[in-house]
């Protein structure tokens, strides 16, 4: 998910604070595991026009629901934004968010 952040024309300092995985309320599977997360903070930081980009896989197929990631950036407010599902990964074995 690409999320615009606004800020000066200086690079930006990103920290991830939580990712959160909701399980499917009428789901056949539980969720066993969420992980190999990535973005394009580069070292935690990002250029002023840059695009905040996060991906996260979760296991088994169908298990979460919905993901969203919190987060601030330069020290300010902590945002909370969700993660559209992308499709499948690993020889679809795994949701992408």
């Amino acid at each position: 998910m690409a999320m615009k952040t606004a800020g000066a024309k200086k690079r930006r300092s990103f920290r991830f604070l939580a990712l959160f995985l909701l399980p499917a309320a009428a789901s056949a599977v539980d969720l066993e595991w969420a992980g190999w997360a990535k973005n394009t903070a580069d070292k935690g930081l990002l250029a002023p026009s840059q695009d905040l980009i996060v991906v996260v896989d979760s296991k088994p197929l169908g298990a979460a629901t919905n993901a969203q990631v919190h987060f601030a950036v330069d020290g300010g407010a902590e945002e909370t934004r969700s993660l559209g599902h992308h499709g499948t990964a690993n020889y679809d074995t795994h949701d992408r968010w």
